[in-house]
């Protein structure tokens, strides 16, 4: 048995539709759990993002092909971008091309009917079959979710089957928002139940397609959202198997709710007098619960559990523990992380894998796939290469990418374009997937020393020896503007969570803050006394980390320009920098040959690794939080769990 996914999401459009920048972080989000085999479970989980419609359509049939299919396959198609219909209330899958014509009509052609999806999917042999629409209706009147919307009324005549179920999210015009920078609501909840464990309502360690409906309208019921999620079946949904679901994984999720919610009404009532070791309390709980947990362990995934028992004992035993002051520090950390990435704060990285990861010379740069998958590097060798994470392999290699060294790699959002920026002036952009070429973009008189993608997937941010920061349209390679205030090359970029804001570094010895969509300069940050090599926002976009030549790294309010803190420890020029996803950790890497991790709240020093017998001149983290790549001037590449 084959269980096979195909993820499509359409950000861009043309006339007559809004921007979606979200729906990257929708794909990211579903490909994660899903081909997590302790979650999903899926053998296979392809992403398309902003297709055209012949390209839509061939991996539509291709997911769903009457050749390759087997009856007891389960095939999960999943879509997350605009409601899209035409005047009969006809439902479109939309691409990258679909738009409006002056009346404010669809354009057929530039959109997928769902009568051909249907006419494919009825064709498959596979007996189970799931569709996900996270759709946003901006142009709809809701009155009681999707049924009841008289565009959306006949969605289950239009898309329906036999052994198929239709989830669908039920936007609103005022819940278009879901769709802003940040992963949309009914996805988030969506995600949140397979990563948990918590939709496993009846607790039988599996997760069926009904268990996520309900749980998803449970917790949307919780929030102020009009969302009003809704399920097409017409076989019993209780008996398709969307995900696992481990006792542990669920009970540890029970915990920190039930721990959140007493923290809550601790610091509302006042009664948190901070005197109680929080954290060392928590680590002897869980402990406990682990304990408990591996006594409840059984062979088989899918027995089913009784209901009397664990999760009420456990959670009782714990509240008595800990009482209901749970702690206002805990609740604050559990704010900063969201589902996706809570990481163990203990994380040292002092374990080294022993993988063999090089080129033939000094490697400048270094880039994580969004899925935390693929390792991207690059350097004097003029090649770029691509490494597998799981199996520590090489991938690809695109050997003579540019005609000089390749100073920056960046890898999108959307994980399917990289990149590179090189002496040679140029910027490339690469199919991360094939290593084929996508386009070439000139305009920099200078060497290209930093490159960065916008969260949104919507702009390349470059800087260069020629002094000049320029921005560019991502999809089309069209420059946009260009930012010249640096009185000296430009050494490092980053780019804020929310998109809006540029920081560089240069070697005028001066970080500048810009605004992404204007150019305009917000406010100049001077402290450091010599060239300012790299640069790095934390996750929260309210700190702005510094390094360079002067052998120093500075922490900045981005919003005041306010100097945080001074971090001194290395003994040499810093190179790299890079905050774990959490926010918990920043890793510097410098000419001294070492590593070291900070806290960047207190601008405590938390450990160094010596790994490198060369200066380190790349750092980077995987999104999530358990990989630490570092490289040096050797060519060598050295990984840390």
């Amino acid at each position: 048995m084959a269980r096979v996914a195909l993820l499509i999401g359409v950000s861009d459009y043309g006339p007559g539709f809004n921007w979606l920048p979200g729906v990257g972080k929708d794909l990211v989000a579903m490909q994660r759990v899903l081909q997590d085999p302790e979650m999903g479970g899926f053998t296979e989980v392809k992403v398309l993002k902003n297709p055209d419609p012949l390209t839509m359509q061939v991996a539509i049939a291709t997911l769903f092909n009457a050749q390759t299919r087997q009856p007891d396959d389960l095939v999960l198609l999943y879509f997350s971008g605009h409601y899209v219909s035409d005047r009969y209330d006809r439902f479109y899958f939309p691409t990258r091309l679909t738009c409006k014509n002056p009346n404010g009509e669809l354009v057929a052609p530039t959109a997928i009917p769902a009568n051909l999806v249907k006419n494919i999917m009825n064709e498959s042999p596979a007996e189970q079959q799931i569709l996900i629409l996270d759709c946003c209706a901006d142009n709809s009147t809701f009155v009681d979710g999707w049924t009841q919307n008289p565009m959306m009324g006949n969605l289950q005549q239009q898309l329906g089957g036999i052994g198929r179920v239709i989830l669908t999210a039920g936007n609103t015009a005022t819940e278009c928002s879901h769709k802003g920078f940040e992963l949309s609501t009914y996805t988030h909840y969506l995600v949140e139940g397979i990563e948990t464990g918590a939709a496993d309502l009846d607790r039988d360690r599996t997760i069926s397609v009904a268990e996520m409906h309900q749980y998803i309208r449970r917790r949307l019921g919780e929030t102020s959202t009009n969302l009003a999620p809704n399920i097409h079946a017409f076989d019993d949904p209780q008996q398709i198997f969307l995900a696992k679901a481990t006792i542990r994984r669920t009970a540890l999720w029970w915990l920190e709710n039930a721990m959140l919610n007493t923290a809550i009404a601790a610091q509302s009532r006042g009664t948190d007098d901070g005197g109680t070791d929080w954290e060392a309390d928590r680590q002897s709980t869980v402990a406990v619960l682990t304990s408990e947990m591996q006594e409840k362990t059984v062979e088989d995934d899918r027995v089913q559990l009784q209901p009397k028992s664990w999760l009420g004992a456990v959670t009782l035993t714990v509240l008595a523990i800990l009482g209901i002051a749970y702690g206002a520090t805990r609740w604050q950390d559990l704010r900063q992380l969201s589902m996706s990435e809570t990481i163990a704060a203990d994380t040292t990285y002092n374990h080294q894998v022993p993988t063999v990861l090089e080129h033939v010379n000094t490697v400048w740069s270094l880039a994580f796939s969004p899925d935390s998958q693929i390792l991207a590097s690059c350097g004097n060798d003029r090649a770029i290469k691509l490494w597998s994470l799981k199996t520590g392999e090489l991938i690809r290699t695109i050997s003579d990418a540019h005609a000089g060294a390749i100073w920056s790699v960046a890898i999108d959002p959307g994980g399917d374009k990289l990149i590179s920026g090189s002496s040679d002036r140029t910027i490339k952009v690469w199919n991360l997937q094939t290593g084929e070429p996508i386009r070439t973009l000139r305009g920099h008189t200078d060497a290209v020393r930093a490159v960065a993608v916008s969260p949104d997937d919507k702009h390349i941010v470059s800087g260069s020896s020629d002094r000049t920061i320029k921005v560019w349209d991502l999809s089309t390679g069209v420059l946009l503007r260009t930012l010249s205030r640096h009185t000296s090359a430009v050494r490092a970029v980053a780019i804020s969570p929310n998109g809006y804001t540029i920081v560089s570094g240069g070697a005028d010895n001066l970080v500048r803050v810009w605004n992404l969509n204007t150019g305009q300069l917000l406010s100049t940050l001077q402290g450091h006394t010599s060239r300012v090599i790299a640069i790095a926002m934390s996750p929260d976009g309210n700190i702005v980390a510094s390094g360079g030549n002067d052998n120093t790294i500075r922490l900045w309010n981005l919003q005041t320009g306010d100097l945080l803190h001074t971090l001194k420890g290395h003994s040499d020029h810093i190179n790299s920098l890079a905050f774990r996803a959490d926010g918990q950790v920043l890793i510097s890497g410098a000419e001294d040959h070492s590593i070291k991790l900070w806290n960047p709240r207190s601008g405590d020093l938390l450990n160094t690794l010596s790994k490198h017998d060369e200066d380190v001149y790349a750092v980077a983290i995987s999104p999530d939080g358990k990989t630490l790549a570092s490289a040096d001037k050797a060519g060598e590449i050295k990984l840390g769990q």
